[in-house]
């Protein structure tokens, strides 16, 4: 029963995550989006119901899988989401030196279950941070594929000219903006919980050890932990 949970925990943190939520679904969103500039959404969206099969779900997951990776990477660059918070917990500048020292710090010494409250941490960071750039490159996209396919005459008598549809123009532009919004800042939410979590384990090392479980246990001051007091942990550097 505990392999089981463990193998179903792996299976819920690093593929429908990190791959298939973090990685697969905005890549998804960003072919679509492509796409749309050469047909309309409809018809890409049939098109792609279509061929549903295996071998295209397969070469579309890995395409988009790998697009959105590059696009990661690009994103970090740009400085339009970060591995690392800019800060540290007391307001301080943080490097990202300073801050990759301190999660190889972290790592060493943490239990079975930290590991795995940090691992899911980063991936509910990387999921969200590539949804909000899928999002932000894929609505401008969308957009202008519907003024291209769209006759204008058309859009302005029955999208603007209708009161109705103009409330809900507005109101889907509104929601989408907010979910980009949104994901924005649980992406920032997550840098910062990712990190502090971490830090906030090594301010107890005196104190820190694993139960046999993988659990993490804090000491007493009846309970010294000899064996990790007299581990070492480098310092980061300033």
């Amino acid at each position: 029963m505990e392999a089981f949970a463990a193998i179903f925990k792996e299976l819920y943190t690093s593929f429908l995550l990190r791959d298939f939520v973090g990685k697969i679904v905005p890549g998804s969103i960003l072919l679509l989006a492509f796409g749309s500039l050469f047909t309309p959404v409809p018809q890409v969206v049939k098109s792609a119901t279509d061929r549903t099969t295996t071998h295209f779900l397969a070469l579309v997951a890995g395409l988009a899988w790998t697009m959105v990776l590059g696009l990661q990477n690009t994103a970090t660059s740009l400085k339009l989401w970060r591995y690392y918070p800019e800060t540290d917990e007391t307001g301080a500048p943080l490097s990202e030196m300073n801050a990759q020292i301190l999660v190889e710090q972290f790592l060493q010494i943490a239990c079975q279950a930290e590991r795995q409250q940090y691992e899911r941490f980063v991936v509910i960071k990387e999921a969200t941070g590539n949804l909000y750039i899928s999002l932000l490159l894929s609505i401008p996209l969308i957009l202008v594929s519907f003024f291209m396919y769209e006759d204008i005459a058309t859009i302005k008598s029955e999208t603007i000219g209708s009161n109705i549809k103009a409330v809900r123009t507005v109101i889907v532009i509104a929601m989408a903006a907010l979910i980009v919004v949104s994901l924005r800042g649980m992406n920032q939410e997550h840098i910062h919980k990712q990190y502090n979590f971490a830090a906030e384990t090594l301010k107890h090392l005196d104190k820190h050890f694993c139960n046999d479980d993988g659990a993490p246990k804090k000491n007493t001051k009846d309970e010294p932990n000899v064996e990790t007091k007299t581990r070492s942990v480098p310092k980061p550097q300033k």
